[in-house]
């Protein structure tokens, strides 16, 4: 907070070197420092250079991603370029688990120019094209099937798709699923796919060299990554930040104003989309310095034992379901059972869609709820069937075992008064 509170008094705007020269200075030491603990190369940097960073900050994860996406239309393009063929929007796509994928790949793909949504169903039978630029792979565990994800690749070149990038997920937004990128990255240089990883939620994990090796193994190899400090670091709002494999790719990005912010020691000159921007990383450098990496990947590691944890516990209640049995890092996506549950879907999702406004009505413990398949088929293997689970994480280093056992047993409390009301025995 203090930070945020600094940035605002040193009304800093790190477009340009010129104008915020240690602002300037002190963000490229921290993307260089970010840069080191992802694994990339880190390159000899004496003139302290924008460019060699391979990366930015930016306001969010949409931000992030879509900036790592541009990059990887732009590669598309040189590369088709040298094969002599035109780059064509409407048969390019991405390829992606799209139902656990974050909206801003969507919106980044609209903004880039990829789909056919303007065009009618006539002019995409006519066209021979699909209305979606996306390929979607199948998933069990909340992340890609690498056995489909080669299927759809070999697919796509056969049909004469060009794929811009594969899209993996560190960490996606439901079960905190990830990837696995080391089998990706592999797949990805055989059929010379660019390869992104929207590692927003799951980048902390970069801290814990545990659930580094378990959960984020070959994440050195992809071609780009999103991260998100202000989700994962007790940061206020907005701090994101994206990285480029091959910091040289950053000239592949729109350049700025040969005004402003056109040299390579101007941060501005690599974030599109983004003009005049303060000094918000300032409250990132206070917290690595207020806590160190070493108590950072500490909570990180404590995030994952509270969740292991949380499902010991709910074992203890024959009312709760848990959807991730097994978490994979920083969330438990649990659900009350409701007579029949395992077929009466209906009512098992209204009941928890109820325990989920009055839990927010309370406002004793906050839940998340969304819509998700069951991945693990622990209620039911159709994938065709959405499901509305009750989310824990456990990002707040205050929680406590004894927050967790009051917060399962309210929701089983208000889940048996529901029942109640609507006279299901």
């Amino acid at each position: 907070m203090t930070g945020e509170i600094g940035k605002v008094f040193l009304q800093q705007n790190t477009v340009n070197y010129e104008y915020s020269p240690a602002a300037t200075l002190l963000e490229i030491k921290l993307l260089t420092l970010l840069r080191e603990i992802i694994g990339y190369q880190v390159l000899p940097n004496p003139k302290l250079l924008a460019v060699n960073t391979g990366g930015a900050f930016t306001f969010g994860g949409y931000g992030s991603n879509m900036s790592c996406l541009l990059a990887a239309r732009e590669k598309l393009k040189e590369k088709l370029r040298a094969q002599g063929k035109i780059f064509n929007p409407r048969r390019t796509k991405v390829i992606a688990a799209v139902p656990f994928a974050h909206y801003s790949l969507r919106r980044s793909l609209d903004i880039l120019g990829l789909g056919n949504k303007d065009l009618s169903d006539i002019q995409l039978v006519e066209n021979g094209l699909d209305r979606e630029a996306t390929i979607h792979v199948e998933t069990e565990h909340f992340r890609m099937n690498i056995s489909d994800l080669e299927c759809k690749i070999v697919e796509a070149e056969a049909d004469g798709t060009d794929i811009m990038a594969i899209y993996a997920i560190a960490g996606e937004s439901r079960a905190m699923g990830f990837d696995q990128l080391a089998e990706i990255a592999e797949l990805a240089r055989k059929h010379d796919i660019w390869l992104h990883v929207d590692a927003c939620q799951g980048g902390q994990c970069l801290f814990s060299p545990k659930l580094r090796r378990t959960l984020l193994n070959g994440i050195e190899q992809c071609d780009s990554i999103a991260l998100d400090p202000h989700k994962v670091f007790l940061l206020p709002y907005n701090l994101s930040a994206f990285f480029l494999r091959n910091p040289k790719d950053l000239y592949l990005l729109p350049k700025g104003s040969t005004i402003i912010s056109n040299e390579d020691d101007s941060l501005g000159k690599f974030t599109p989309g983004i003009g005049s921007k303060g000094f918000i990383s300032l409250k990132l450098y206070f917290m690595l310095r207020h806590w160190g990496l070493e108590n950072v990947g500490l909570e990180i590691d404590r995030r994952h034992e509270l969740a292991l944890r949380t499902v010991d516990m709910t074992g203890q209640f024959e009312q709760l379901v848990v959807l991730n049995p097994e978490p994979q890092h920083n969330s438990v996506m649990l659900m009350y059972k409701t007579p029949g549950y395992r077929h009466d879907h209906v009512l098992f999702n209204q009941v928890n869609q109820k325990i989920h406004k009055r839990m927010t009505e309370h406002g004793t413990y906050m839940v998340h709820t969304f819509p998700s398949i069951d991945d693990e088929s622990v209620i039911s293997s159709n994938k065709s069937v959405q499901f509305y689970p009750l989310r824990l994480m456990f990002g707040n280093p205050n929680s406590t075992e004894e927050n967790i056992l009051g917060c399962l047993k309210t929701i089983i409390d208000l889940g048996d008064e529901i029942l109640r009301e609507l006279n299901v025995e």
